[in-house]
């Protein structure tokens, strides 16, 4: 098992991000050997951080729990004069962890964590400014558009637990402050931070909610892992943007129900927005998880096979009904049960109408892709991510049914207008 990637599931609120990703890149660099000896510049360029960033992490580092065991050594002038080796007991500690990533996740976490010249973060960019001597200029935070070390760090635990569309689900900021070593005010500035710089497509913050099973629904985070700085070898797949006339989700979804029973009606009409919220997010999963599956074409009914797992998996998201009562709303278990049909066939319908656009494009194979929808502002758009792309050579399709039915073709996703990507959900408004 890699310690590096050990270390991306390692809760501890002793070490700051810094610390962890030095001692993650260290693991990755020196993978089994034991102790080495080095200069400070070596070790510094070894680990792709600033001199000054590397001797303080290995202060705390050979401090706090003895993360890294520092040892004087005496090799001749010039010559190293310490030897750096990760301690017996963090190894027999991590050696346990069992962590699985798919492929282009790992792909990323070694981009993150590689020393590259161009990835290398400003020694300041998580810092005060250095004060500077004299009064010509008072001292001023330089922007970068560049990776900070804080934001490497967190982008690594993130894509760790992302799956292979950068999808982050269940990840709460309690777990993030663990794995990260930031407090709440950082860990948010750190998110705002990479999703003005497009990394981060979107992040839905967490809902305490008694109709949710678990009662908490965690924060989820939508990463762009072909984004320039997360590396170039990741598969990019494609995009598919449907752009149609469209009434508010919540009106469609208490109109079909009052067409099927009164109770669903009632039921939709009652929950909170931010309920709602929460449960068109999870229709979208339930939604990817029939497009990525073989099934019948458009218009024809799931296999009961796949329909019991479907309303399985939903079943497991919601709190069933105590009595008469299920969370704040008040319906029975009897027709709890419709609810959960219901669900199924919303994701269905839905499913049926994105699958029926996908199914014209030429190398679209049915069960033969994998999909995951990501969350967009605009009612009228949905916004598809797909492997492989539909449409060969081209990266980002963009079908529109007003004013008129066209198909717009891109060689990639950055080919967009930026007010479309933001329009589009695939990259968040910048703050302020």
């Amino acid at each position: 098992m890699l310690m590096h990637m050990a270390l991306l599931r390692h809760k501890t609120s002793t070490i700051g991000p810094e610390e962890r990703l030095f001692l993650a890149s260290f693991s990755m660099r020196f993978q089994d050997s034991e102790a080495v000896s080095l200069t400070v510049r070596e070790l510094s360029d070894s680990v792709g951080m600033p001199p000054r960033v590397v001797m303080r992490a290995v202060s705390r580092l050979a401090s706090a729990d003895s993360y890294l065991v520092v040892k004087k050594v005496s090799c001749g002038r010039g010559r190293p004069s310490r030897s750096y080796e990760i301690s017996p007991e963090i190894r027999e500690r991590l050696k346990s962890s069992a962590v699985s990533c798919p492929s282009d996740c790992l792909q990323v976490i070694d981009h993150l964590l590689m020393p590259i010249t161009d990835l290398r973060s400003r020694e300041g960019c998580d810092e005060e400014a250095e004060k500077r001597i004299g009064y010509k200029q008072p001292p001023v935070r330089m922007k970068s558009d560049q990776l900070s070390l804080a934001n490497r760090w967190l982008l690594a635990v993130l894509v760790s637990h992302a799956n292979e569309f950068g999808v982050v689900d269940e990840l709460g900021m309690a777990d993030l402050r663990q794995l990260t070593g930031m407090t709440e005010f950082r860990l948010k500035a750190q998110v705002t931070r990479l999703m003005d710089m497009g990394v981060i497509r979107s992040y839905a913050p967490g809902l305490s909610r008694s109709l949710f099973t678990g009662v908490r629904v965690r924060s989820s985070y939508v990463l762009d892992l072909s984004h320039p700085l997360l590396g170039t070898g990741v598969d990019r797949g494609g995009v598919v943007v449907i752009d149609e006339e469209t009434e508010a989700p919540r009106e469609v979804v208490i109109r079909v129900a009052g067409g099927v029973e009164p109770v669903l009606r009632d039921y939709f009409q009652r929950l909170s927005d931010a309920d709602f919220d929460v449960f068109w997010h999870r229709l979208d999963g339930y939604a990817s998880f029939l497009l990525s599956r073989p099934w019948k074409a458009p218009g024809r009914l799931l296999g009961a096979d796949l329909a019991a797992e479907l309303e399985a998996l939903i079943g497991n998201d919601f709190q069933r009904p105590r009595g008469r009562v299920s969370g704040d709303l008040s319906i029975d278990e009897g027709h709890w049960l419709r609810v959960i049909e219901h669900f199924s066939f919303l994701a269905f319908e839905r499913a049926r109408r994105i699958q029926a656009v996908l199914m014209g494009m030429p190398d679209w194979k049915n069960g033969g892709v994998r999909i995951q929808l990501i969350p967009t502002l605009c009612p009228r758009i949905t916004a598809v991510l797909v492997k492989p792309s539909p449409v060969p050579r081209y990266g980002c399709v963009v079908v529109k049914y007003e004013p008129w039915n066209v198909c717009e073709l891109y060689e990639q996703e950055a080919d967009l207008e930026i007010d479309d990507r933001h329009r589009f959900g695939l990259q968040a408004l910048p703050k302020g």
